[in-house]
């Protein structure tokens, strides 16, 4: 079993059966790794000229010997444009003789283990992960299409579109594809031969590592520290496993389950209460309710654009809320809380739309279980929601609005956004 840290810039080896652990290495920032019969190949990460926003992603292949970690190749990646997100996760998989891997610029790139070259690349998707078995290589596009690429043309045979706000890693088996969406909480069944998505299943919030073995799917869960095991046969999750800290990857193998588990500090699983003593917003505009062990007094809510152009940001905004909660037991003072993703954006423009801004905080507001919101993320959805939010005194803190307008009489209309509040139960002054 290999393990990748790319802070420290090593891989190790974990032998299976003596838990003996080998730290290699590599000379560069490793970006993703995958194992097969031709051995280890790990992505040398590097920067790209003019992508001013974008981290180190792969632009290379290095081989490496499974036994004695030497390397035996290094394959470059061929791009065009510059890297387009930081994903870097299952960006690299390994099936019958093939490598597939994603480009900086997420074409598909097909290496032939057999001679360390490139045989194909293509450029018809814009892959963010990518898994594969004997016949296809299958990748998640960054529009919410999951496509398929056969084997024997190197083309795109079927697409087949996910609705849903983002998807994260896939696998393959039990003749499915399985795919998870961290922020509903969903891992997603589609059926290749139908071409048609055919089961979503509740894994949790945060749920957004996958893989296939033993029988089952396994899903790992950064955010709430667990490990569930899914029966493709009833689509039901049969069993969860509390692992505490931040669960980055699974994979099976040698008749185990492994876990690569992140974090210095132990922070315990999430084991959500079963009595809920709030009223959660509803699924039309917020994604599904989290707590800690205990039944939650108060909820807070993150308002962010999870459609379109932002949505490689502010998705990971809101999972860093829900892991700075979970951080402290989902408790405030002296208080349980509970939080709910909220999205102001649409699917028609995939952007914040000012009328949706207002009728969310509308919500927020009506629902006196609601003491906070964190956001929103554009300063236009702010001149919408503010008024709302100031007569029902419901605090919001946004970390990006930045204009001057909101703030200052000579450059907006603080006064009419800004007027005299009501009194909640909840906040009993005004700010």
């Amino acid at each position: 079993m290999w393990v990748l840290n790319a802070d420290d810039q090593t891989i190790s080896r974990v032998d299976p059966r003596a838990k003996d652990v080998r730290t290699l290495g590599i000379g560069a920032t490793p970006t993703d790794l995958a194992a097969g019969p031709s051995g280890l190949w790990v992505g040398n990460g590097g920067k790209l000229a003019r992508a001013q926003f974008a981290g180190t992603t792969a632009v290379a292949l290095t081989r490496l010997d499974a036994h004695t970690g030497a390397v035996r190749a290094t394959v470059s990646l061929p791009r065009t444009g510059s890297s387009r997100s930081n994903v870097a996760q299952s960006h690299i998989a390994v099936a019958a003789g093939s490598v597939w891997a994603i480009a900086p610029d997420f074409s598909l790139v097909r290496i032939d283990s057999s001679r360390n070259a490139v045989t194909a690349v293509s450029r018809d998707v814009a892959a963010d992960a990518v898994a594969a078995d004997r016949d296809a290589a299958w990748v998640l596009n960054d529009d919410g299409i999951v496509a398929r690429i056969d084997a024997r043309s190197n083309r795109v045979t079927i697409r087949v579109r996910v609705p849903t706000t983002g998807l994260s890693a896939l696998a393959v088996g039990d003749r499915s594809v399985w795919a998870t969406d961290p922020y509903q909480g969903t891992l997603w069944r589609i059926d290749p031969g139908s071409r048609v998505v055919q089961r979503t299943i509740d894994v949790g919030v945060g749920a957004d590592s996958v893989a296939f073995g033993l029988g089952s799917v396994w899903v790992s869960n950064s955010l709430q520290g667990t490990l569930s095991r899914v029966d493709p046969a009833t689509d039901r999750v049969v069993r969860t496993i509390a692992l505490g800290n931040t669960p980055r990857a699974v994979a099976v193998g040698e008749g185990l389950v492994w876990v690569a588990v992140a974090g210095e500090r132990h922070i315990p699983a999430v084991q959500s209460g079963r009595e809920k003593s709030v009223r959660a917003l509803p699924g039309t505009i917020c994604g599904p309710l989290v707590s800690g062990p205990k039944a939650p007094r108060f909820i807070v809510v993150s308002d962010l654009p999870l459609c379109g152009g932002p949505r490689f940001v502010t998705p990971q905004m809101s999972a860093a809320i829900l892991h700075a909660l979970r951080r402290r037991s989902f408790r405030a003072g002296g208080y349980s809380v509970a939080f709910q993703s909220c999205d102001h954006s649409t699917a028609q423009t995939g952007l914040f739309d000012e009328r949706k801004c207002a009728a969310n905080t509308k919500a927020y507001a009506a629902n006196a279980d609601v003491i906070g919101v964190v956001g929103p993320y554009n300063s236009g959805c702010a001149y919408a929601e503010i008024p709302i939010a100031n007569r029902a005194a419901l605090p919001i803190v946004s970390p990006t609005n930045s204009d001057v307008g909101l703030t200052r009489p000579a450059f907006g209309a603080p006064r009419r956004l800004f007027v005299p509040c009501t009194r909640r139960a909840a906040v009993p002054t005004c700010v």
